[in-house]
């Protein structure tokens, strides 16, 4: 357990940002188990709000797509029907779980101070969690919201008004040459999103087609702000997207 941390991750950036930008250095302990902590205060039975023997689980909320040393992970600690703040941490799964373990280490301290500063251990990693700058919710700089990912979220909620999945139509296609339509070549991804007789904004883009992609489906989810904002404030990962 006191080797679950890479030591050389813990004096680096967690989001991956390179070293010699004009990004803070994250402050982070050199030694921290928050999952241990976390696990031996649930098996205590000191908690007034935990059941003793119910251990944490982690729920991955975001798993980015990108390089190994430049992941980023959004987790959940659970702890029976409890769900405490998520937080971001990478490169592996094992080292965002001990930034959600933190996350919930916060939580539990400034709530149920008196009974975590009955087991030194405990105690001295919920204050470690405490001053731990990298333990956040924040979402990085380097990580872009997944707008497609949030609008197909939102549809299979059964929240929206969407009748079916959305799709996205392609109106000009830039690679195309356009031989033999009698139509000038299209210099612009031309696309929109629609769902059965419903279509969104036209959204154009010089970049690829994926991202004009992205660009409709955050149009998409602009319009629905505006039109459906009580649904759409009902999926949190949504309406933060």
């Amino acid at each position: 357990l006191f080797d679950m941390l890479d030591h050389e991750n813990l004096s680096t950036d967690a989001f991956g940002q390179d070293g010699d930008d004009d990004s803070p250095a994250l402050e982070r302990p050199t030694y921290v188990n928050y999952k241990g902590a976390l696990n031996e205060y649930c098996d205590s039975g000191l908690s007034p709000t935990i059941r003793k023997g119910s251990l944490p689980e982690y729920e991955v909320l975001v798993n980015t797509v990108g390089d190994d040393w430049k992941r980023h992970i959004l987790v959940c600690a659970a702890i029976g029907d409890r769900k405490f703040q998520p937080a971001w941490g990478g490169p592996t799964h094992k080292e965002a779980e001990q930034m959600a373990a933190a996350s919930a280490l916060k939580t539990l301290l400034r709530y149920e101070e008196e009974h975590i500063r009955k087991i030194q251990s405990v105690k001295e990693q919920a204050d470690l969690a405490l001053e731990d700058k990298s333990v956040t919710a924040e979402t990085p700089a380097a990580v872009a919201p997944n707008y497609k990912a949030a609008l197909q979220m939102y549809y299979q909620s059964g929240l929206s008004s969407l009748e079916n999945e959305p799709e996205y139509e392609c109106i000009n296609d830039p690679s195309s040459d356009g031989s033999g339509s009698g139509n000038e070549v299209a210099t612009d991804w031309c696309i929109r999103v629609s769902s059965a007789s419903r279509k969104f904004e036209l959204v154009s883009g010089s970049a690829t087609r994926e991202d004009t992609e992205k660009a409709a489906a955050a149009s998409a989810l602009r319009e629905l702000l505006e039109s459906e904002p009580k649904r759409v404030r009902q999926v949190e990962v949504v309406w933060k997207a």
